[in-house]
Protein backbone atom coordinates (compact mmCIF):
# COMPACT_ATOMS: atom_id res chain seq x y z
CA UNK A 1 0.00 0.00 0.00
CA UNK A 2 2.67 2.37 1.07
CA UNK A 3 4.55 1.74 -2.65
CA UNK A 4 1.19 2.18 -4.61
CA UNK A 5 0.56 5.72 -2.34
CA UNK A 6 3.79 7.42 -2.77
CA UNK A 7 4.25 6.25 -6.60
CA UNK A 8 0.11 5.55 -7.73
CA UNK A 9 1.80 5.86 -11.45
CA UNK A 10 3.33 2.78 -10.99
CA UNK A 11 1.85 -0.38 -12.25
CA UNK A 12 0.98 -3.90 -10.30
CA UNK A 13 3.69 -5.85 -11.90
CA UNK A 14 6.42 -2.87 -11.01
CA UNK A 15 4.88 -2.81 -7.21
CA UNK A 16 5.41 -6.48 -7.02
CA UNK A 17 9.26 -5.87 -8.41
CA UNK A 18 10.09 -3.46 -6.14
CA UNK A 19 8.63 -5.06 -2.88
CA UNK A 20 10.37 -8.33 -3.89
CA UNK A 21 14.14 -6.32 -4.44
CA UNK A 22 13.68 -4.56 -1.17
CA UNK A 23 12.61 -7.63 0.98
CA UNK A 24 14.53 -10.48 -1.07
CA UNK A 25 16.87 -10.93 2.15
CA UNK A 26 14.18 -11.51 3.93
CA UNK A 27 12.64 -14.19 1.85
CA UNK A 28 9.54 -12.40 1.13
CA UNK A 29 7.91 -11.81 -2.07
CA UNK A 30 4.44 -11.28 -3.70
CA UNK A 31 2.52 -12.03 -6.89
CA UNK A 32 1.23 -9.23 -8.80
CA UNK A 33 -2.08 -10.58 -8.46
CA UNK A 34 -1.85 -10.11 -4.81
CA UNK A 35 -0.55 -6.59 -5.13
CA UNK A 36 -3.57 -6.59 -7.66
CA UNK A 37 -5.56 -7.56 -4.81
CA UNK A 38 -4.53 -5.39 -1.98
CA UNK A 39 -4.62 -2.41 -4.01
CA UNK A 40 -8.41 -2.90 -5.10
CA UNK A 41 -9.12 -3.37 -1.43
CA UNK A 42 -7.59 -0.46 0.21
CA UNK A 43 -8.38 2.53 -2.31
CA UNK A 44 -9.80 4.34 0.75
CA UNK A 45 -6.43 3.70 2.88
CA UNK A 46 -4.61 4.56 -0.17
CA UNK A 47 -6.16 8.02 -1.14
CA UNK A 48 -6.17 8.60 2.68
CA UNK A 49 -2.37 8.51 2.88
CA UNK A 50 -2.02 10.46 -0.27
CA UNK A 51 -3.59 13.19 1.58
CA UNK A 52 -1.92 13.20 4.51
CA UNK A 53 1.36 13.45 2.86
CA UNK A 54 -0.02 16.56 0.51
CA UNK A 55 -1.11 18.54 3.33
CA UNK A 56 1.71 17.63 5.83
CA UNK A 57 4.19 20.77 5.45
CA UNK A 58 7.59 19.71 4.17
CA UNK A 59 10.43 19.46 6.53
CA UNK A 60 12.54 22.37 6.60
CA UNK A 61 15.95 22.58 5.14
CA UNK A 62 17.98 24.99 5.32
CA UNK A 63 19.44 27.10 1.71
CA UNK A 64 21.41 25.29 -0.50
CA UNK A 65 22.26 22.68 1.98
CA UNK A 66 20.82 19.83 -0.55
CA UNK A 67 20.63 19.73 -4.17
CA UNK A 68 18.18 16.92 -5.98
CA UNK A 69 19.21 15.69 -8.92
CA UNK A 70 18.10 12.60 -11.32
CA UNK A 71 17.35 12.38 -15.09
CA UNK A 72 14.03 11.89 -17.01
CA UNK A 73 13.59 11.21 -20.43
CA UNK A 74 11.35 13.16 -22.90
CA UNK A 75 10.86 11.27 -26.68
CA UNK A 76 14.01 8.43 -25.08
CA UNK A 77 16.29 11.64 -25.02
CA UNK A 78 17.82 11.95 -21.31
CA UNK A 79 17.19 15.34 -19.77
CA UNK A 80 18.90 16.18 -16.28
CA UNK A 81 17.35 17.97 -13.80
CA UNK A 82 18.98 19.84 -11.01
CA UNK A 83 16.62 21.89 -8.09
CA UNK A 84 17.94 23.27 -4.93
CA UNK A 85 15.60 22.03 -1.98
CA UNK A 86 15.18 24.68 0.36
CA UNK A 87 13.41 27.24 -1.98
CA UNK A 88 12.88 24.46 -4.85
CA UNK A 89 14.63 26.30 -7.49
CA UNK A 90 14.90 24.61 -10.76
CA UNK A 91 18.37 25.03 -11.42
CA UNK A 92 18.69 23.10 -14.56
CA UNK A 93 16.72 21.27 -17.37
CA UNK A 94 19.22 20.01 -19.58
CA UNK A 95 18.84 17.78 -22.78
CA UNK A 96 21.92 15.14 -23.00
CA UNK A 97 23.51 13.45 -25.89
CA UNK A 98 23.66 10.49 -23.22
CA UNK A 99 23.74 10.19 -19.66
CA UNK A 100 27.67 9.50 -19.15
CA UNK A 101 29.01 10.79 -15.44
CA UNK A 102 31.18 13.26 -17.18
CA UNK A 103 28.68 14.59 -18.98
CA UNK A 104 26.48 15.32 -15.73
CA UNK A 105 29.91 16.47 -14.33
CA UNK A 106 30.28 19.15 -17.12
CA UNK A 107 26.36 20.35 -16.81
CA UNK A 108 27.31 20.64 -13.02
CA UNK A 109 30.27 22.81 -13.33
CA UNK A 110 28.15 25.05 -15.55
CA UNK A 111 25.95 25.43 -13.03
CA UNK A 112 28.33 26.18 -10.46
CA UNK A 113 29.61 29.05 -12.38
CA UNK A 114 26.58 31.01 -11.25
CA UNK A 115 25.17 29.59 -7.95
CA UNK A 116 26.87 28.54 -4.75
CA UNK A 117 27.59 25.01 -4.66
CA UNK A 118 25.46 23.18 -2.18
CA UNK A 119 26.49 21.17 1.31
CA UNK A 120 25.15 17.32 -0.25
CA UNK A 121 24.11 16.80 -3.25
CA UNK A 122 20.89 13.99 -3.16
CA UNK A 123 20.45 11.17 -5.96
CA UNK A 124 18.98 8.03 -7.09
CA UNK A 125 21.20 4.51 -7.94
CA UNK A 126 21.65 4.60 -11.40
CA UNK A 127 25.15 4.27 -12.06
CA UNK A 128 26.26 7.78 -13.53
CA UNK A 129 25.59 8.90 -10.37
CA UNK A 130 27.37 6.82 -8.19
CA UNK A 131 30.48 6.23 -10.66
CA UNK A 132 34.10 6.27 -9.31
CA UNK A 133 34.49 9.30 -11.18
CA UNK A 134 31.06 11.47 -10.40
CA UNK A 135 32.10 10.40 -6.48
CA UNK A 136 35.94 11.70 -7.15
CA UNK A 137 34.57 15.18 -8.46
CA UNK A 138 31.96 15.67 -5.57
CA UNK A 139 34.89 14.89 -3.25
CA UNK A 140 37.23 17.37 -4.85
CA UNK A 141 33.79 20.13 -4.89
CA UNK A 142 33.31 19.85 -1.09
CA UNK A 143 30.39 18.64 -1.92
CA UNK A 144 28.60 15.43 0.42
CA UNK A 145 27.37 12.25 -2.21
CA UNK A 146 24.07 11.13 -0.71
CA UNK A 147 22.60 8.27 -2.56
CA UNK A 148 18.81 6.93 -2.19
CA UNK A 149 17.71 3.37 -1.35
CA UNK A 150 17.27 1.50 -3.87
CA UNK A 151 13.89 1.32 -5.15
CA UNK A 152 12.80 4.11 -3.17
CA UNK A 153 12.51 7.68 -5.73
CA UNK A 154 10.01 9.32 -2.58
CA UNK A 155 12.78 10.03 -1.25
CA UNK A 156 14.05 12.23 -3.84
CA UNK A 157 10.57 13.68 -3.58
CA UNK A 158 11.20 17.15 -5.43
CA UNK A 159 12.97 16.04 -8.06
CA UNK A 160 10.39 13.56 -8.66
CA UNK A 161 8.13 16.10 -8.12
CA UNK A 162 9.19 18.35 -10.56
CA UNK A 163 9.74 15.64 -13.17
CA UNK A 164 5.97 15.07 -12.69
CA UNK A 165 4.94 18.81 -13.38
CA UNK A 166 7.21 18.83 -16.17
CA UNK A 167 5.53 15.43 -18.10
CA UNK A 168 1.97 17.08 -17.07
CA UNK A 169 2.79 20.11 -18.85
CA UNK A 170 4.22 19.07 -21.69
CA UNK A 171 2.65 15.76 -22.81
CA UNK A 172 -0.14 17.49 -25.22
CA UNK A 173 2.92 19.29 -26.88
CA UNK A 174 4.48 17.79 -30.32
CA UNK A 175 7.75 17.51 -29.63
CA UNK A 176 10.54 17.69 -32.04
CA UNK A 177 14.50 16.68 -31.16
CA UNK A 178 15.77 20.56 -32.01
CA UNK A 179 12.88 22.47 -29.88
CA UNK A 180 13.23 20.42 -26.25
CA UNK A 181 16.32 22.77 -25.55
CA UNK A 182 13.80 25.43 -25.92
CA UNK A 183 10.56 24.10 -24.64
CA UNK A 184 13.27 22.90 -21.65
CA UNK A 185 14.38 27.05 -20.67
CA UNK A 186 10.51 28.22 -21.08
CA UNK A 187 9.57 25.58 -18.40
CA UNK A 188 12.30 26.22 -16.45
CA UNK A 189 11.62 30.32 -16.77
CA UNK A 190 8.08 29.24 -16.08
CA UNK A 191 8.40 26.85 -12.77
CA UNK A 192 10.74 29.45 -11.16
CA UNK A 193 9.09 32.81 -11.72
CA UNK A 194 5.37 32.54 -12.70
CA UNK A 195 4.27 29.38 -11.36
CA UNK A 196 3.48 29.80 -7.24
CA UNK A 197 3.66 27.15 -5.42
CA UNK A 198 1.64 26.34 -2.43
CA UNK A 199 4.60 24.85 -0.26
CA UNK A 200 6.15 27.88 -0.60
CA UNK A 201 3.27 29.99 0.92
CA UNK A 202 1.73 30.69 -2.79
CA UNK A 203 5.73 32.48 -3.74
CA UNK A 204 7.60 31.33 -6.82
CA UNK A 205 11.36 29.95 -6.36
CA UNK A 206 12.90 32.60 -7.83
CA UNK A 207 11.18 34.76 -5.05
CA UNK A 208 12.38 32.54 -2.15
CA UNK A 209 16.03 31.94 -3.56
CA UNK A 210 16.82 35.46 -3.80
CA UNK A 211 15.11 36.29 -0.71
CA UNK A 212 17.94 33.71 1.06
CA UNK A 213 20.51 35.30 -1.08
CA UNK A 214 20.45 39.00 0.31
CA UNK A 215 19.48 37.15 3.81
CA UNK A 216 23.17 35.72 3.13
CA UNK A 217 24.87 39.44 2.00
CA UNK A 218 23.78 41.31 5.24
CA UNK A 219 25.42 38.77 7.02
Amino acid sequence: MLIKAKSPELSCRLIALIFNKRFQNKNESVSKTFVNYTIRNHQYEIQQLRKQWKNRKPHKISFNDYWGIDITFVNNKPVLGVIEHHSRKLLGLIPLNNKSSINIIRQLIQIFRYTSKPKTIRVDNEACFNSRLIRLFFKLMGIKHQAIEKYSPWQNGRIERLFGTFKSTIKKVEIKHQDLPILCYDFRHWYNTIRPHQSLNGNTPEEIYWDQVRKLYRR
